[in-house]
């Protein structure tokens, strides 16, 4: 089974977060919500939304 950590998405939203100097507020993603069923992916990617609470890093 692939874990959050090994999933390029949470990967690239990680870095965009970073990069508008924004910091994720707890475990990240707080919620992940398919756009896909399970059997409509055969062989193709899951379409998911992601929601992350976020704060800015102030410096």
């Amino acid at each position: 089974m692939q874990s959050v950590d090994d999933c390029k998405a949470i990967e690239a939203l990680r870095g965009w977060i970073a990069s508008e100097g924004y910091r994720p507020v707890g475990q990240i993603p707080f919620r992940e919500i398919y756009l896909t069923s399970d059997k409509d992916i055969y062989g193709q990617y899951r379409m998911a939304e992601a929601v992350v609470p976020v704060e800015q890093i102030l410096i």
